[in-house]
């Protein structure tokens, strides 16, 4: 967990700095001075802090060979059936242009 990280994961969860703390067992002050850069956070806290912000709807994305770390929505299963749908819902494409 970096600081670049997580203000990127409250910010794609839209959640305040001090709903997140509270969630994480963390003072506001020091998630803050943590996602500034100017304080660090022990494992456990970023562990506590990686959970809240997975509560709040985040994925986070490990880096690998071919990319970066990185976070994004988690869509839940019913979600993902209705896209699907919605997809779907026109029809099979024609194969004459429009």
């Amino acid at each position: 967990m970096t600081a670049d990280l997580a203000l990127a994961a409250r910010a794609l969860a839209q959640v305040s700095g001090a709903y997140v703390a509270d969630r994480a067992g963390l003072d506001p002050g020091r998630l803050q001075a943590f996602e500034r850069g100017s304080a660090d956070l022990a494992i456990g806290e970023k562990m506590r802090l990686q959970r809240a912000l997975e509560d709040c709807g985040v994925v986070f994305i490990p880096e690998d060979d071919q990319s970066g770390y990185g976070v994004r929505h988690r869509l839940t299963r019913a979600k993902m059936n209705r896209l699907e749908n919605w997809e779907n819902e026109g029809g099979p494409a024609s194969e004459h242009d429009v």
